[in-house]
């Protein structure tokens, strides 16, 4: 793949990046490389102090009881 970087108007970039063919480009955020080691650093955090984890699943299981909570209030 190539690396292009491209400027494109904040109130363009919306349709810009769905016209864009999903199995052909990969948009990734400028900061990504910064965000990457932010993300290495948070797991290293904890799997050196044995913290636990809650899973993607769960968590989304979890929101969608407190969103049927609230949504029954």
């Amino acid at each position: 793949m190539v690396s292009v970087h491209l400027l494109v108007d904040d109130a363009y970039i919306d349709s810009f990046i769905q016209e864009l063919p999903k199995e052909k480009v990969v948009v990734v955020e400028n900061n990504f490389k910064e965000n990457k080691q932010l993300l290495v650093s948070e797991l290293n955090a904890y799997l050196e102090n044995n913290i636990d984890v809650k899973s993607y699943a769960n968590s989304m299981k979890d929101l969608t009881s407190w969103l049927k909570e609230k949504e029954s209030l």
